[in-house]
Order: structure tokens, then sequence, then C-alpha cells
């Protein structure tokens, strides 16, 4: 069965390949339609979060539409909550009005509150929930927010705009490295206070609900804010070099060459082009949003080594190749003989607690002695033809395993009382004149072939012997002397879970012309 298995996974799968090369031949992917196929992914993708995010915002806005409403602390804090949960890439939401600002940040198990009246936007104090158990509370001070950067002024300066910023913050939880974040803020007048909704998005959970990234593809994207701000993220440097957000919206050379072609297209209001630079072709899609999204555009580059990669490049080359190898391996594995599947694992045999699972059959006997009658309690050559016979018809049929020291209802009797019929009372001895008979009687070649035998010590350390017989390619007839002195053959088989001899010659020679030819 396991050639089988083998042969027809390999001739499969060749079919498989030699199928998808032929199929990617008669039908190429070519650059341009690979590329339109990533941009419009993104585009869906990136139009659905800006209109998200400007819901989310018209949703803040429209619960807080009266002023001094932020002091009830306990009502504010389960609804930005509320909002954080719904939204999964917002890591934190705050809300400004006159000299109150509120901050809720999602922080795994926990979340972070704070609600403040102080005049200092750099000063807040924090309160840590699980649930609605108060963990602990403490007060921060800001050498640097982004609630005090020119952004934010500018956001405060200009209402009713929605209006982008990138930046990074150190976390309060992870010291170590500054992480990045996207900002998106709102600002509106309640009763003339001024009155602003900031939402911060990690830059991570941001780019997987974007899947802006995969394996393969690590584009670059830029946007312009309203104010005219480009934002640049390399998400190939992100992800393969760890460099900071700092080096990341840097602009080097190719986002120069990016913003050069780019500016060809100042009245397309969404479109692709490509360009060359140094040795490689960059594909770019880009769109003009409207203005209530807070973004004038978005450029969407990747190259074009990227679109086509090395595991397609190698499958049109040698794709029907290796197809046709397999299909031809697994042919020829047909007609290969099974036993040559078995060889590594057939002359192994299994514990004796693992065959005491399984009940007498075809291919399991058990004997209690190979000399010692318990019935007589004496000594009985005859045992040893009965082994004999048993080992014969297993060689004979599809092989089998013998257990002696073992009665017929599992019971572990060992060989102590055999080893008493012999010269020497131990299993090297006992070994030796158990292949002395199976020598004389199947002949050395044979036994070594097909015969392996194995000691183990079993129940209250009770030694038994373990013989494996694996199934022979030639029949073999056990020859025993009669009474009269004449040799006798005898051909024995298995049966159910019993030996059994075949005495017809007609029957015995059409066995073996069905068995072993």
């Amino acid at each position: 069965m396991r050639k089988y298995i083998t042969s027809i996974i390999l001739i499969f799968i060749g079919l498989y390949l030699v199928f998808i090369t032929l199929n990617s031949k008669n039908n190429p992917t070519y650059s341009e339609t690979a590329f339109a196929e990533e941009a419009s992914k993104f585009d869906k993708a990136f139009d659905q979060f800006t209109s998200e995010v400007k819901e989310t915002l018209v949703t803040i806005k429209s619960n807080f539409n009266y002023n001094l409403k932020t002091k009830d602390s306990v009502q504010t804090r389960g609804y930005l909550l509320d909002q954080l949960k719904q939204n999964n890439p917002i890591n934190s939401i705050g809300f400004f009005q006159g000299q109150y600002k509120i901050v809720a940040r999602n922080k795994n198990s926990s979340y972070l509150f704070a609600v403040d009246s102080t005049a200092e936007q750099s000063v807040v104090k924090w309160q840590r929930f699980e649930g609605e158990k108060l963990i602990s509370s403490w007060y921060e001070s800001f050498e640097q927010s982004v609630y005090n950067t020119p952004w934010f002024q500018e956001l405060m300066s200009q209402k009713n705009k929605i209006k982008w910023n990138l930046g990074s913050r150190i976390e309060l939880d992870n010291p170590v490295d500054d992480l990045e974040y996207f900002y998106v803020g709102y600002s509106y007048l309640v009763d003339s206070l001024e009155t602003a909704i900031v939402l911060e998005f990690s830059k991570n959970e941001l780019f997987n609900k974007l899947k802006i990234t995969s394996k393969k593809i690590y584009p670059r994207l830029s946007f312009m804010n309203l104010t005219g701000k480009e934002l640049h993220i390399n998400t190939e440097k992100l992800y393969h070099s760890g460099d900071s957000l700092n080096q990341s919206i840097g602009v080097d050379s190719l986002q120069i060459n990016i913003k050069r072609h780019f500016s060809n297209f100042k009245d397309v209001p969404e479109g692709t082009f490509n360009f060359n630079y140094k040795n490689q072709i960059y594909w770019n899609s880009f769109k003009r949003l409207p203005q209530d999204s807070g973004i004038q555009y978005y450029l969407y580059t990747i190259p074009n080594n990227q679109l086509t990669s090395a595991n397609t490049l190698v499958l049109d080359k040698f794709g029907l190749w290796i197809g046709l190898g397999l299909m031809m391996l697994g042919s020829i594995i047909l007609f290969i003989k099974k036993e040559f599947f078995y060889i590594p694992n057939r002359m192994k045999i299994p514990s004796a607690e693992e065959i005491l699972k399984e009940e007498e059959n075809r291919y399991l006997e058990f004997k209690s002695s190979l000399r010692w009658d318990y019935r007589q309690e004496k000594v009985n050559p005859e045992l040893e033809k009965v082994i004999m016979k048993t080992i014969a018809a297993f060689g004979n049929t599809d092989g089998g395993i013998l257990l002696i020291g073992v009665d017929d209802d599992k019971n572990i009797l060992g060989l102590e009382n055999d080893f008493q019929t012999l010269k020497r009372n131990d299993a090297d001895y006992y070994e030796v004149h158990l292949r002395n008979i199976l020598h004389k009687l199947m002949g050395v070649k044979y036994v070594s072939k097909y015969i392996r035998t194995e000691f183990e010590k079993v129940e209250d350390e009770k030694l038994i012997c373990k013989i494996k017989v694996i199934a022979a390619k030639e029949p073999l007839y056990l020859k025993y002397t009669n009474k009269n002195g004449q040799i006798e053959e005898k051909f024995y088989v298995r049966s159910g879970n019993s030996s059994h001899e075949i005495k017809s010659i007609a029957e015995i020679n059409d066995y073996i012309n069905t068995k072993f030819k």
C-alpha cells in the first residue's frame, strides 16, 4: 500500500506542476496586470479605512456635542473604551475641550484613561483599569508629545478639517523603543470652546488592516495632508532593517525620483505610471481624494522585481521538466517490488506490550514454551515441531510474529522452564538451540534472510522470546524423518489464527504458482 500511495502522490504533484506551467505559459501574467491587482486591493482597503476614520470622528463628535460633558468621567470612560473595542487599529483616543483633556488608550488586558482639567497640556494624570477595577494611577509630564507639536497647534487653528500626521512616542510598557504611530485629528467649536478629537493608530495594526505588505511585496506609500505636508513610508526598511520612523520618512534619492515623475500628472485625478531608476522599473498608482478625507492624494509604489517573484521564474523555466520527472518517478515506483519500501522497518520487532494488545490472528501466535510441556509437566520434543510449523506457515503466507513464553490467554509464563531443560540455563544458549533447529529444518540461508529473534523481559522480569518471520519469496518445506526412517516434506500455511498443512500436491502447486510466481 505504501508504494502505491507514494506513487500516486508523485504523479499527482507532477501533473499539477505540468498543468500550472503550461497554463502560465498560455496565460502569462504581465507586470502591469500584477501591479493593477495589488494597487486595486490597496485602493479598496485605503478607501474603506479613510471612510471608517471619518465615521469614527463624526460619531465621537456627536457624543461630545455640548459643553462640559467631559466632567462625567465614568460615562466618558465607558464610551471611549467601546470606541476602542469597535475600531481595532485605533490605539488611543484623545479628546480636548477648553482646559479639559481626556485620553483613553488600549493596553491589551487593561486600558489607560486620563481626565485632567489643568491648563498644562504637557501634564496628564493616568489611571489603569482592568474592567471596572482601578489598578493604579500616576501623573505624567511630557517633554514632547503630539499635543504640543506644530501639527496639533495647526489642527486647533483650522476648524472642521481632518488632519493627518506621522510621529513616534515611547510606549509606557516598552520604554526601550520609539514606536511609530499615525495621528488623525479634527477640531471644532462647542459653545465657543475649542474642541478637538485625536485618533492614534498603531503602524503595525494599520498595515495589517490595509494589507500593505506580504511575504514578497514591500511597497512605498506616500501621501500629502491638506496643509501640503508629505508623509512617506518605506515598508521594506521598516520590516527588514528595523529602521526607526524618522529614517523611514526621510526622503531618499528614489523618493525624489518618484515625486519628480508624479509631478507630470498634476491634472490627472488617478492613474498608473512607471519609470526606470538604476536599472529597475518602479510601478506607481496614485489617487486624489476628497478634501473631507484629510488627504490630498496617496501614491503607492512597488518595484517590478517584487511583482515577478523568483518562484515564478523557476516555475516557468523548470516547472514542466520537474513535473514530467515526478510523473516518471511515480510510474517507476509502481513497478518496484513492494518489499523495497519496507526494508528499514520489516526486521523491527514491536515491544511485547504493543504485541500483547492484539489477540491471536493470521499474523500473531502465542506459544507457552519450546520444549517444556505444561500439561504433562515434562520435556516434550514434539513441541519444537509445533514451533517450526508455525514459523514455516508464517513464511509461506504473509509473515507474522510468534511469542514463546506466553499462553493462549496472554498470561506471561516466561522461559525459565525451557531453560531448565537445556545444558545451560540462559537466553544465549536457548537462542543457539533454537537456531540449530531452524537451520536444520529450513537452512541457514532461509533463516538468515527471513527470521529474526529477540528476548524481552516483561511482567515480574520474566523473559520471553519474540520471533518475527518475514513473508518469504520462495516456498519452504519442512523435512522430517518418520518412524520408518524416511524423509517427509510438509508444507504449512496460515489460515485464520492457526497453521495448517496442505497435503495435496496439486493444491500445493496451485498455491505456489499463485503466491511465489
